[in-house]
C-alpha cells in the first residue's frame, strides 16, 4: 500500500476509416465510425473503473499511452481497398484525433499527467507495399500531430505541460518507465 504506479494503455490498430459489414462477415464482425466511437466511449469508463478501483490504495498520478499505429487505416494498403472505406484518409487523420483528444483532456481528471508514446503502423504508409518513404511520412504520425494539437499542453499551476507527446524516429522505440522496458513495435 501506498507504493507510486502508473498506468499503461495500449492504443494499436484502430484502423479508423475501416468498413466492416456486418452481413459480409455472416455476423462475425462489424465496424464503422458509430463503432469507434462506443469503443472509444468503453474505453474510457474501463479506465476510469480501473483508476477508482485502486484510488484507495495505490497512488497512479501518470497514464502512459503506448500507440502501436494504424490508427487509421489509410488508403492504398492494398488493390481495391478505397472499396473498403467510409471515410477518406483525410478524415481518418483529422475526426479521430478529435474524438481521442477529448477522451485525453478529460482523462486529466484522474492524471496528473499523460505521456503518449507512437511508433507507426503499415495501414498509416504513404505510398505503394515495399516503397522506400522516410518513417515520418506516415499518416499515422500526421494522425498523432492532430491529437497533439487537438489536446494543446494543458499546462499546470507551474506552467509543466500535462500532455506529452513522444514520437519514435524510426519503426521501433524503446520506451523505459519505472525500471521497466516497453519495446514498442508495429507487428
Amino acid at each position: 500500500k501506498g507504493s507510486l504506479e502508473e498506468h499503461a494503455l495500449l492504443l494499436s490498430d484502430i484502423q479508423l476509416g475501416s468498413r466492416v459489414d456486418e452481413e459480409e462477415t455472416g455476423g462475425l464482425s462489424a465496424f464503422s465510425w458509430d463503432i469507434f466511437c462506443e469503443r472509444n466511449a468503453r474505453m474510457e469508463s474501463a479506465i476510469r473503473s480501473i483508476r477508482d478501483t485502486q484510488r484507495s490504495s495505490v497512488p497512479v498520478k501518470r497514464l502512459n499511452i503506448f500507440g502501436l499505429g494504424d490508427y487509421g487505416d489509410g488508403h492504398e494498403i492494398f488493390k481495391g481497398h478505397p472499396w473498403e472505406l467510409d471515410m477518406h484518409v483525410a478524415q481518418q487523420v483529422t475526426e479521430g484525433p478529435w474524438v481521442i483528444a477529448q477522451t485525453i483532456v478529460r482523462l486529466l481528471d484522474l492524471f496528473s499527467e499523460i505521456h503518449f508514446f507512437t511508433v507507426y503502423g503499415n495501414h498509416g504508409r504513404v505510398g505503394q507495399k515495399r516503397e522506400a518513404t522516410p518513417v515520418l511520412a506516415s499518416w499515422d504520425y500526421i494522425f498523432v500531430r492532430f491529437l497533439e494539437l487537438m489536446t494543446g499542453p494543458q499546462p499546470d499551476a507551474e506552467g509543466k505541460p500535462r500532455i506529452t507527446f513522444h514520437y519514435a524516429q524510426s519503426w521501433w522505440s524503446l520506451v523505459e518507465r519505472m525500471g521497466l522496458r516497453f519495446l514498442m513495435i508495429h507487428g
